[in-house]
């Protein structure tokens, strides 16, 4: 079923926001460290999830990919346990995985936020089953086959589908597209040539080429990446 805000269940990963303190020897760009400080005062609760919204210039363009061990930092000298937001959507196999991997899931979410971004950026509307939400997960599976390995990926992947009340049509749809977004990104990690441009472009052909499954066809579809 995908009555669900977008791209469903990551909204959720600030349902854990690490209890663990910072790994000890950690390193944390300067100016990624600067740039949170400046932002900092506009997290309203959930750290992990406001972290990666805030705005970087070309100097800090890489910081959102440190929220992280900053957020980890952040939690553990302002909140001790940690904060804990529950979202009605979650698969049993998606909770565990969180509870089981919490560090493993905030670089989950950081990708998920890429892949909803680039989304935005490539397809003005935004819905279910359309080429939208085809480019959402292939270029989501992309970016976790890139972090975290394919068959690790998959498994993130794979909990985000197990609910029994999805239609099967969508269900199909999405482990399709997720599969084509892995295969893109192992060919361009063979290739030494994975940036997430690349990735999205591979996206975009493979949408052109009807290779990836769309239910509710009707988008425009861009040459390249914006």
């Amino acid at each position: 079923m995908k009555a669900r805000v977008p791209f469903g269940w990551f909204l959720l990963l600030c349902f854990v926001v690490v209890v663990a303190k910072p790994t000890q020897g950690a390193e944390v760009d300067p100016v990624c460290l600067k740039w949170f400080q400046a932002n900092s005062k506009k997290i309203k609760s959930a750290c992990v999830l406001e972290c990666p919204t805030f705005r970087a210039d070309m100097g800090a363009f890489h910081c959102p990919d440190q929220c992280g061990e900053l957020c980890e930092a952040f939690t553990s000298s302002t909140s001790g346990p940690g904060t804990f937001l529950f979202y009605p959507g979650l698969t049993k196999a998606e909770r565990e995985l969180i509870d089981k991997n919490p560090k493993e899931a905030i670089i989950v979410f950081i990708q998920k936020t890429k892949a909803e971004l680039s989304a935005g950026r490539n397809f003005s509307n935004q819905g279910f089953s359309d080429e939208s939400d085809a480019f959402r997960h292939f270029v989501w599976a992309g970016l976790l086959t890139k972090e975290l390995g394919s068959d690790r990926a998959k498994v993130y992947l794979d909990s985000h589908e197990a609910n029994p009340l999805q239609k099967e049509a969508e269900k199909a749809m999405d482990l399709a597209n997720n599969r084509g977004g892995i295969l893109a990104a192992e060919k361009l990690i063979k290739e030494s040539r994975f940036t997430q441009r690349n990735l999205e472009q591979a996206a975009l052909d493979e949408m052109k080429s009807k290779n990836l499954i769309i239910l509710s066809p009707g988008l425009p579809i861009p040459k390249e990446p914006k």
